[in-house]
């Protein structure tokens, strides 16, 4: 799901209000989600303590597996085992979606919830697949 519309929106790391449209600047791309992220209900889960690993999932971007660490029932490290690297491109998008995916993570402590980003579509979806498997082995 791609969100768009008026609303506040992450826009590598920062939140500008009421941003409308993004596009990917000439030669280099803009990260962003739309709607407003602090309106969200947070889902309340009491995750089994540990560390888990997400099935490697891929894309037309690339491969992504992350391995999530569980500490007082609650997700408190992600960690990318596998992130799209395969030209200079894909490393860029990948290290700017990297604290953005983290950032929801950390504060949804859900896989189901997160934005997916303009921009890194495909590494946001293939991150939310990997992430989901990690969390099922929670339960």
């Amino acid at each position: 799901m791609v969100l768009t519309g008026i609303g506040a929106a992450i826009i590598l790391g920062s939140i500008k209000p009421n941003a409308q449209k993004y596009s990917r600047q000439a030669d280099h791309p803009s990260l962003a989600y739309a709607g407003d992220p602090f309106k969200q209900p947070i889902d309340v889960v009491n995750y089994k303590n540990g560390s888990y690993t997400g099935k490697l999932f891929n894309g037309s971007c690339g491969n992504v597996q992350i391995g999530v660490s569980i500490s007082g029932h609650q997700i408190k490290t992600i960690n990318f085992l596998t992130m799209p690297d395969d030209s200079k491109f894909t490393k860029e998008i990948s290290a700017q979606a990297e604290p953005l995916l983290v950032k929801e993570t950390l504060r949804l402590q859900s896989s189901n919830k997160i934005n997916i980003l303009t921009g890194a579509t495909c590494t946001s979806k293939l991150y939310k697949e990997s992430l989901k498997t990690a969390l099922e082995q929670t339960t």
